[in-house]
C-alpha cells in the first residue's frame, strides 16, 4: 500500500488532534507529531534508542503551521474552557449530539463562557450540518484554528472531508 502524502498526513494529525483536544475529559498527547515527528514507521520503539526516539527540531521549524493548528486548538480549549467536566452527570447535561451523515460526528458544548459546536469529519468527503439557532463565530476550520474569528455562520454548513470545525457562541 503507497505512503500517504504529507498533506494527508497533517491533515489526519489536525483532525486527531481536534478530536481529543475537543472532547471532555482530560486529552493526552503523545509529543512530537505536531513537529512531524516520525519514528520511521517502527511502532514499537520503546527500546530503539535516540536515533528513533528522539525530536528532529529541525522538522519543527518545517512544520511550523500544523504546530501552529494545535496551539490554536489548545487555546480554544483554555479561553473557553471546553471539554472540562466536574462529573458525569455535567457531560450529560451540557453535551448535545447533532445530526450528521456518513462517518462524521458534531456535537455541541455548553461552558460557562461560551457554547460550542464541535464537527469532526472522518470521511473523505465534505459533509453538511445544520448549526443551531443564531450566528456563530468559527474559530477553527481544516488548517487554521485559535482565538480569532475566521468568520461568522449559521444555518447549514459545510465542513471538508477528513477535517474539524468548531464554532463558538459566547
Amino acid at each position: 500500500m503507497p505512503r500517504s502524502s504529507r498533506a494527508a498526513q497533517e491533515q489526519a494529525v489536525r483532525l486527531g488532534h481536534a478530536a481529543v483536544l475537543l472532547s471532555y475529559g482530560l486529552p493526552f498527547l503523545e509529543g512530537g507529531p505536531e513537529i512531524g515527528r516520525t519514528k520511521g514507521g517502527n511502532h514499537n520503539s520503546y527500546n530503539a534508542g535516540d536515533a528513533v526516539n528522539q525530536y528532529d527540531w529541525q522538522r519543527g521549524v518545517e512544520f511550523q503551521a500544523l504546530a501552529g493548528y494545535v496551539e490554536g486548538l489548545i487555546d480554544l480549549r483554555r479561553h473557553y474552557d471546553l471539554g472540562e467536566a466536574s462529573s458525569s452527570a455535567f457531560v450529560r447535561q451540557s453535551l448535545q449530539w447533532i445530526p450528521v451523515e456518513g462517518n462524521a460526528i458534531a456535537y455541541q458544548m455548553k461552558t460557562a463562557k461560551a457554547t460550542a459546536v464541535v464537527v469532526l469529519n472522518g470521511d473523505a468527503s465534505p459533509r453538511s450540518v445544520t448549526l443551531p439557532a443564531g450566528t456563530w463565530q468559527q474559530k477553527a476550520d481544516a488548517t487554521r484554528a485559535g482565538l480569532p474569528t475566521l468568520r461568522t455562520a449559521s444555518g447549514q454548513i459545510t465542513v471538508p472531508g477528513l477535517s474539524a470545525a468548531v464554532f463558538v457562541r459566547d
